[in-house]
């Protein structure tokens, strides 16, 4: 029912409900502006950490990815080599680029084709390169399965992982680390220390410093001494024919 009252004079007159002022108007559009805006910003802060949560998994993907390919040829290193035959030579950069390269000879023990020619020993190198229309750095793989006189020559190369912008090698061996590991070594190092660097390929227009993940990681090498270096052979070879006599 509509509420009524009396004027003065006793006669019943409605009774007149008050109306929104211009300042509680103003108020009230001031506190949903504000609301929106508030959930506008939430937003576009949660987008842009979801944004930077998945550059950063794609960029540890892509280390990931480098590091086992790398870790991989380097448990399947040469167990047996021959006499002066180097398996591991690491050559470090000092072209003002950040990536050195390592050169392997490799036994896998799948053959590449079982009725095939293709040995199942081969040539392996990692290093940097650029590839065409690319514009940060990849890992490279050279692999060539024809042993032959030209370690780092030959070969099929191929792009193993993309923004891929530093690489690095240490070669440990009489107790301490060495940053390159020369062909006329007389044995393999007992291990190697890898590192690789992906970055972040979004940020490239907006000016901003790109963001970077490191990944690094100890492999031993297990390699047999060859012939002519294995003290515990030449100790045998030259033990005459039935042993000593007591």
């Amino acid at each position: 029912m509509r509420p009524w009252t009396t004027n003065r004079h006793g006669r019943r007159i409605g009774r007149r409900r008050r109306a929104f002022t211009l300042v509680e108007m103003l108020a009230a559009l001031t506190i949903g502006t504000l609301l929106v805006v508030a959930a506008v910003s939430a937003t576009r802060a949660l987008a842009s950490s979801r944004r930077s949560v998945d550059r950063r998994v794609e960029r540890s993907e892509a280390a990931r990815a480098a590091m086992d390919a790398i870790v991989t040829v380097l448990r399947n290193v040469r167990r047996d080599p021959v006499s002066d035959e180097p398996v591991v030579v690491g050559t470090r950069n000092e072209s003002g680029d950040t990536g050195d390269r390592i050169d392997l000879l490799v036994i896998s023990n799948v053959r590449c084709r079982p009725d095939g020619a293709e040995s199942d020993q081969y040539e392996v190198s990692f290093f940097l390169g650029r590839p065409a229309g690319q514009p940060w750095t990849a890992l490279m793989s050279r692999k060539d399965h024809a042993l032959d006189d030209e370690p780092r020559g030959g070969g099929l190369v191929s792009v193993l992982a993309e923004r891929i912008v530093a690489l690095k090698f240490a070669y440990y061996a009489d107790n301490q680390w060495q940053e390159e590991w020369s062909p006329l070594a007389p044995k393999a190092p007992e291990a190697v220390r890898v590192t690789v660097t992906a970055i972040d390929d979004d940020e490239r227009s907006s000016g901003a410093r790109p963001e970077t993940t490191t990944l690094s990681t100890v492999v031993p090498i297990r390699v047999d001494l060859p012939p002519s270096k294995n003290p515990k052979r030449e100790q045998a070879e030259a033990q005459p024919p039935g042993g000593q006599k007591r």
